[in-house]
């Protein structure tokens, strides 16, 4: 789910969007969605087999097919006309150096974050829907699907998600990392083997 400055943003949903949704539908068959039984869509698990084969495809074959007037230069996209107030120009750009820089998701400082867990896979269920088991019903059957061990990378002040992929049979992963497994960027990288 997106943070509240993300959501504040019509710019950053966008951006955001071409960050953790867009490529996976056009990258990875392992995308499953729930619907609420009438066909409607309240929530869905979509990742990767392999993080570093979808890197290079991101590289390769995603960003070079964005088209400018959607995702185009931090300095050259001006806000949308509704967030002419908005205060946080720089996460805009943070998002879009995100976007660019998709290799940030090899993990260069722990190699052994990919060679046990390549997979991972990022999950959203809307509230309605959450508490009632669906999330950890999806994230089994992603886990079945890709046959690896999984990785995700959390905010490091999402404490909800902490206990939720704690929940699902993940564990934090601290190696090199502080006692409670925030990395420098903020982050919590949570593992569970296949």
């Amino acid at each position: 789910t997106a943070s509240p400055q993300i959501r504040a943003s019509l710019t950053a949903l966008d951006v955001g969007a071409h960050i953790w949704c867009r490529p996976y539908l056009t990258l990875s068959p392992h995308c499953f969605v729930l619907d609420d039984g009438d066909g409607r869509p309240v929530g869905y698990v979509i990742g990767v087999q392999h993080t570093s084969e979808y890197v290079r495809n991101v590289k390769g074959n995603y960003l070079p097919s964005l088209k400018i007037a959607s995702v185009g230069s931090p300095v050259n996209s001006p806000p949308h006309e509704a967030e002419k107030d908005y205060k946080d120009p720089g996460l805009i750009i943070e998002l879009h150096k995100v976007l660019q820089t998709p290799e940030l998701m090899l993990h260069e400082k722990h190699p052994r974050i990919l060679e046990t867990w390549p997979a991972h896979l990022h999950i959203d269920i809307l509230p309605s829907h959450q508490r009632q088991g669906w999330g950890r019903k999806m994230i089994e059957h992603f886990c079945n699907a890709v046959e690896k061990g999984v990785h995700v990378v959390v905010n490091g002040k999402n404490e909800g998600a902490f206990k939720f992929y704690e929940k699902v049979g993940f564990e934090r992963y601290r190696e090199g990392e502080g006692q409670d497994g925030v990395r420098s960027d903020g982050t919590v990288c949570f593992v569970r083997d296949g």
